[in-house]
């Protein structure tokens, strides 16, 4: 099936043109040792193998996988399939094997703390800050996965609306407030994410389950691109506001930041390919 082999291929384009980007920056080919990391403390193959910081991703990338599952459902029933490989067995294989990572590489109490967005960054902990610092991309990622939907004159499913509620309630249990839309280093932290998650996660999406020739401008759909204008807009000027050396983890351009973060989100396209082919099996 073209889609599906267009859901694999895009990411995988995307990090070898990444690869390319960062093979000329350092002037070398094998970059596997290199510390391409915006804090310069993990190679490449520590940035894709970063399973603690997966863990942190791990619980939104499922709210994503969700918007996503609930959107084909509506869009492309047919993409319910019948598995003939029970696909289980290697997705909670996949889990063992980052938290068993995640153990040895930072010990158990850290992969808790981090399971539980405890991290902002490595070096800072506060109880629910990862969570908070990524609630807006989030949000407007989610908001993005659905959007679809709205297109076709499609209404939004009762599971949809019930997933956006959770994603509210666990804001709110991670004492989501104000500074999780105005704090100029979470802002342009999340800028970076809708980016990263767009050619990551929302092409392959849009690629698998949207057929244009259906898409219409639904009354739904102009006022949710609407609020998306606004959101992206907001991040916009936020970005015209603030110098990146002194809100983030180093002085690298835009360039090489978004290149180097693709790969740190390596893991959280399989378990979410992973996640939605569980889903999607009957």
């Amino acid at each position: 099936m073209p889609s599906l082999f267009l859901v694999v291929g895009i990411p995988f384009m995307v990090w070898m043109i990444s690869y390319f980007y960062l093979a000329i920056y350092y002037k070398k080919w094998n970059l596997l040792h290199v510390k391409i990391h915006e804090t310069g403390r993990y190679s490449l193959l520590g940035t894709i193998f970063y399973f603690n910081h997966f863990l942190r991703e791990m619980i939104m990338d499922t709210f994503f996988v969700l918007s996503i599952f609930f959107t084909i459902s509506i869009l492309r029933p047919s993409a319910l399939i019948t598995q003939a490989v029970n696909l289980v067995p290697v997705l909670a294989t996949f889990i063992t094997i980052v938290f068993i990572g995640s153990i040895w590489k930072v010990g158990f109490r850290n992969t808790l703390l981090d399971f539980f967005q405890f991290r902002e960054l490595d070096t800072v902990v506060s109880y629910g800050s990862h969570w908070q610092m990524h609630f807006l991309s989030n949000l407007t990622l989610m908001l993005m996965f659905v959007m679809p939907v709205t297109f076709v004159g499609g209404h939004i499913s009762p599971p949809i609306v019930l997933t956006f509620l959770l994603f509210f309630v666990l804001s709110g249990v991670f004492k989501t407030g104000p500074k999780a839309v105005t704090h100029p280093r979470w802002l342009m932290h999340g800028g970076r994410e809708i980016i990263t998650f767009f050619f990551l996660a929302l092409i392959p999406a849009y690629v698998f389950s949207v057929e244009l020739q259906r898409l219409r401008p639904t009354f739904a759909a102009i006022a949710l691109a609407g609020l998306l204008a606004a959101i992206l807009i907001y991040y916009w000027r936020a970005f015209l506001k603030v110098n990146l050396n002194e809100v983030g983890q180093s002085s690298y351009g835009i360039a090489y930041l978004l290149a180097s973060h693709f790969f740190e989100h390596v893991l959280d396209v399989v378990y979410m390919l992973l996640l939605l082919a569980v889903l999607l099996s009957r």
